[in-house]
């Protein structure tokens, strides 16, 4: 009875000096507002070389998923010649310079898609229209990164003896308060961040009281990170006209931002690192004379979709009387 009401005397005492010398030393921070500046500008597109025509193809190439045009798609007769698709994902005048097409492939390539290939084609008229449905390259899953465990018993237990001390907790509030080195004590930086904190004393004391209790499984941490990309157009014109200098962003549930700026062609990228992609709410788009638009998406869905484009109606133009 003597010994633990020892204990109990110096644990207050601890706490008491730990409350004085540590209360009031608390730090903030404020997240920096990250905008990516437009979309890359895209290289020339090559033309075909104007030959003689017999039979002419022409069609689109979309994104089997969300249905999006893909631009510079690489559309090829077996086993020539060979168009790119333009912005809105449209080839025209791929031309077949012989008698017949009769046994002729046609195949279609894009970066992150998978090869298609369609035929043989029968000679039916001049001028046919085959379209293209690629679906994109699997993404890898992303990876769990575990938080590794601290090399300890229990806090405080600074001897790694399965119990705390009065000895041990003194050590700790020495380490607190900047007149020992972390080093003489790591089992009381539970989160081994290189200090002693008065949360971290107040669990040793608990231990001290209480005894030591099996340490928890560290939670994997999920990779989010999140690329968006896509393009913003006029509603009435359709996706030939992409809106330039449209602002587009991602709201969390922490006060950070990242937003990004479309190009000239209306195309934008938007970048969002791990850990914040794990806290995507929404996607909002504004554009200068356009009605903003929003859609509610989740982490999960973004690495699923990364794809987004978005149709902004133009505002209606008030005319004075």
């Amino acid at each position: 009875m003597l010994r633990l009401a020892t204990v109990l005397g110096m644990t207050v005492t601890v706490v008491a000096v730990v409350l004085v010398a540590l209360t009031g030393s608390a730090h903030s921070s404020i997240g920096a507002f990250e905008v990516n500046s437009g979309a890359p500008t895209p290289s020339a597109t090559p033309t075909a070389t104007a030959l003689p025509c017999s039979i002419s193809f022409h069609g689109r190439v979309a994104d089997s998923q969300t249905g999006s045009p893909i631009a510079s798609a690489y559309i090829c007769l077996n086993p020539s010649p060979c168009v790119y698709a333009d912005s809105n994902g449209v080839y025209q005048a791929l031309c077949y310079p012989g008698g017949s097409a009769l046994g002729t492939y046609m195949c279609t390539t894009a970066p992150g898609y998978q090869k298609m290939c369609q035929g043989p084609w029968t000679p039916d008229g001049s001028n046919l229209e085959v379209n293209f449905s690629l679906a994109p390259v699997a993404s890898p899953t992303p990876t769990s990164t575990p938080t590794p465990a601290p090399p300890l018993r229990c806090v405080g237990d600074c001897q790694h003896d399965g119990s705390v001390t009065v000895d041990e907790l003194v050590t700790m509030v020495n380490i607190a308060l900047g007149n020992a080195a972390v080093a003489t004590c790591t089992a009381g930086d539970a989160d081994a961040n290189e200090q002693i904190t008065i949360d971290e004393v107040i669990s040793a004391v608990n231990v001290a009281l209480q005894g030591c209790s099996p340490q928890p499984t560290p939670t994997p941490t999920p990779n989010c990170e999140i690329v968006v990309s896509g393009e913003v157009y006029d509603s009435t014109a359709g996706p030939t006209q992409g809106i330039s200098g449209a602002r587009v962003s991602v709201q969390l549930s922490a006060p950070r931002n990242f937003a990004a700026i479309t190009g000239a062609d209306g195309r934008y990228t938007l970048s969002v690192p791990n850990p914040y992609g794990c806290l995507v709410q929404r996607l909002d788009v504004e554009a200068s004379g356009y009605t903003g638009a929003s859609i509610s998406v989740t982490a999960e869905d973004l690495l699923a979709h990364p794809v987004r484009d978005f149709a902004l109606a133009p505002l209606a133009v008030v005319r004075a009387q």
